[in-house]
């Protein structure tokens, strides 16, 4: 009898252990499954988080990507910009400007669309010329500066203002004689150096006499 009371205390312990064996791997499974858990919902808030921010900053961000493209973009696999991807507009603040004076000019290149593309925008790229019928009076291609290349996607612009001191004969970018405008009806176009076929549409404008005002 003492055997048999042995032998079923003995089993009871192994089922005991057995027991305690089967609810600890359960535990750990559980443990794994709330850690699992916990580390999904984490990398989902920062996806949400990083999206807002995204919206919220998106003209900043807009804005960096028109900054100068810094060299290792250099042999990226990027085209330069042709003819069909971009546009010029001229615009002046005013029509009139008297001889001796100054007018300047707001150029602004455009993306129009399609892929990405890169261009020089610095000044001595943007080009401003200056006619009187069919004589060329200025032209700001002589004016030196450093490259400026532009990454341009989605429909981006980027304006620079470019101004002419209503003289003839020699560049206000380099020293030097130059003649002060005589009276009459001018010109202005702009171009791109590096794509010549983009251009702005004519800006017709009238130099008065030294003794006029500008209006």
């Amino acid at each position: 009898m003492a055997t048999k009371n042995s032998q079923r205390s003995e089993q009871a312990k192994r089922l005991y252990r057995r027991r305690r064996i089967v609810a600890g791997v359960a535990l750990v499974a559980a443990l794994a499954l709330v850690i699992t858990f916990i580390w999904a919902f984490g990398k989902s808030v920062g996806s949400v988080k990083t999206a807002a921010y995204n919206y919220l900053h998106r003209d900043e961000l807009t804005s960096l990507q028109r900054k100068e493209v810094p060299d290792i973009l250099d042999g990226s696999g990027v085209s330069d910009c042709t003819g069909d991807q971009l546009s010029l507009k001229l615009t002046a603040d005013t029509t009139t400007v008297a001889s001796g004076g100054a007018i300047s000019f707001n150029a602004l290149l455009q993306h129009d669309g399609g892929a990405s593309c890169l261009i020089d925008a610095s000044e001595s790229s943007r080009v401003l010329t200056i006619t009187s019928g069919k004589q060329k009076i200025w032209s700001s291609a002589s004016c030196t500066a450093s490259p400026r290349t532009l990454l341009m996607t989605n429909d981006e612009k980027d304006a620079q203002t470019v101004t002419w001191n209503t003289t003839s004969g020699s560049s206000a970018c380099n020293a030097g004689a130059s003649t002060p405008a005589k009276a009459g009806t001018y010109v202005a176009k702009l171009s791109l150096r590096d794509v010549p076929d983009v251009t702005s549409d004519p800006l017709t404008f009238q130099v008065t006499d030294g003794s006029a005002a500008t209006q």
